[in-house]
């Protein structure tokens, strides 16, 4: 079974999460809690988890002071951060700690399920790609490519450290590996979520693999190249260079780039964009080039599909220290409570204008975007309506939504149909009677009355309203609070029961919704002034 910490300074949550939670069900034992981060990290060294859950605000250490430490001494671990609405200022830091999720309370035990399920799978094909390596050390002549691609990975990932390691491991598959300048290139495809959506993973893949082709057959022309490819729709390109060669420079790879980008525009009808890192003379830094290339690459969300950046590039894009345009907010959430399409359409583009003009990373557009987010679903939540209710989960996930798009412009456009999309419903709702709503909530809890499970919540979600606005509305209508209302119904119909019947009284609170018969006896009482026994005998 896979381990689990839950680390949360409150008690009632983290209690929730250990006991609410049918881990079992998922193949996960708890071995430990904390309350706070200097507990935590106890904890985690007796019991190496294999996950860790952690709220961000803590007493002593933080949540985010808690996972740096866990990710230097236990980098394989995978941590979930639990934060509320007012702390993205932090998911920055979290960002760069490598947390695997970045959850908002409160969150339903369902909800944190599929997040555990998620970080499982991960885990599971860690695993696998570990014991397939292992398994592969006796079948080495047969497997050559797939150790190749290994080797070359934990290169350019930063794991390997050792240059004669390295070359011990590669003098077994023959890869002879000279001395000269190495650089890395990263291929992005264009538009690749979307195309998955279109076609598939598989034909994805596929096309992808005719990448990787071309690729090699262009470069091979002038350097020696090796390929394989990295997250979601990337392919890293290693280019060697030797020693007395190195006068072919840059303008020979940027050369090359513009042969492939038009062969694979024409043969496959895909555009892609490309970040170069710098050469080296030293195999061992090929991490550093793979890091350049992959933060020129993130530069592509203001430059735009299509384009080639090199590292030395990114300092004449970086603009001014970024700072959050909080008046353009202001503007957007001012044509969202004037109802103005119009009025919210140039608010929002005015706040995208600003944001490519402060922020080139896409980092500071995620969190600007995940800020913005917050502020506007809890303003249309305000004025009655729950946005996650009105849509899908993962097209209201800003986290998966922002992974999909590549472009500035594609994620205000993302943007702009959610809000517009919560102007429509927002009028849709204001056009619906009131009394007729009223009368359908009266006519449920006549229903359902005896139902001791019978909530607000429950009540408002059967309206498709959120509980705080039907709340104030059932009030304004009724003169009463649901509460007053409901215990009212209920009364009364046991009256009813009381004098037409002769049903134990302990049934009858139980026939309508007081599971509690002492609960039930002392608030009959206190809306009647006698205990039910009295009322029947006199009535």
């Amino acid at each position: 079974m896979y381990k689990l910490v839950v680390v949360d300074d409150e008690y009632n949550i983290r209690d929730g999460i250990v006991n609410a939670v049918p881990w079992k069900d998922c193949n996960v034992v708890v071995v430990g809690e904390a309350c706070d981060g200097d507990e935590g990290l106890e904890v985690v060294e007796k019991t190496l988890p294999d996950i860790i859950i952690t709220d961000i605000n803590m007493d002593n250490m933080d949540g985010l002071a808690f996972a740096k430490h866990v990710k230097e001494r236990y980098p394989w671990m995978k941590v979930i951060i639990l934060s509320g609405y007012d702390e993205f200022e932090y998911a920055k830091t979290a960002l760069q700690l490598k947390v695997f999720s970045y959850l908002l309370k409160p969150i339903l035990p369902n909800e944190l399920i599929e997040v555990v399920q998620e970080v499982i799978k991960e885990i599971c094909e860690d695993s696998q790609i570990h014991e397939k390596i292992k398994s592969l050390e006796s079948e080495v002549e047969l497997n050559k490519e797939i150790i190749m691609e290994k080797l070359l990975k934990d290169l350019v990932y930063g794991k390997m450290r050792d240059i004669v390691h390295f070359q011990e491991r590669t003098s077994l598959i023959d890869m002879n590996i000279k001395e000269g300048y190495f650089a890395c290139l990263v291929f992005s495809l264009d538009s690749y979520y979307c195309l998955v959506e279109a076609t598939s993973s598989s034909a994805v893949s596929t096309l992808l693999g005719e990448m990787r082709t071309i690729i090699q057959e262009e470069f091979s022309t002038e350097h020696v190249v090796w390929s394989f490819d990295d997250a979601a729709g990337s392919i890293v390109v290693i280019l060697q260079e030797n020693l007395g060669r190195r006068s072919l420079g840059i303008k020979k790879v940027y050369t090359s780039i513009d042969k492939v980008k038009e062969v694979v525009k024409t043969s496959l009808n895909v555009s892609v964009s490309v970040g170069i890192g710098n050469f080296y003379n030293d195999m061992l830094k090929l991490s550093h080039s793979y890091s350049e290339a992959a933060k020129a690459l993130e530069f592509k969300i203001t430059a735009g599909k299509g384009c080639i950046i090199h590292i030395d590039d990114v300092a004449l894009m970086s603009p001014k220290p970024f700072t959050y345009p909080k008046d353009k907010e202001h503007a957007i959430i001012l044509g969202l409570t004037h109802d103005d399409e119009q009025e919210i359409r140039e608010a929002l583009g005015s706040f995208f204008q600003e944001i490519e003009l402060r922020a080139c990373m896409k980092d500071d557009l995620r969190l600007s975007v995940m800020e913005l987010f917050t502020v506007l679903s809890r303003k249309v939540l305000d004025l009655g309506l729950d946005m996650h209710r009105l849509y899908e989960k993962d097209l209201v996930d800003p986290y998966k939504a922002l992974d999909r798009f590549d472009t500035t412009e594609e994620i205000k456009n993302w943007f702009t149909n959610i809000i517009l999309g919560c102007i429509m419903a927002l009028r849709k709702n204001r056009r619906d009677d009131t009394k007729s709503i009223i009368r359908k909530a009266q006519s449920y809890l006549e229903c359902n009355y005896s139902n001791d499970g019978l909530s607000l919540d429950v009540l408002a979600e059967y309206l498709y309203l959120s509980p705080a606005y039907f709340s104030k509305l059932f009030k304004k209508e009724t003169g009463k609070t649901y509460m007053e209302y409901l215990t009212r119904l209920r009364i009364q119909k046991a009256k009813e029961l009381l004098k037409k019947t002769n049903i134990r009284i302990n049934d009858i609170g139980s026939a309508v919704g007081y599971s509690n018969s002492q609960y039930f006896i002392t608030l009959f009482k206190k809306l009647t002034g006698k205990t039910p026994s009295d009322y029947r005998e006199r009535e």
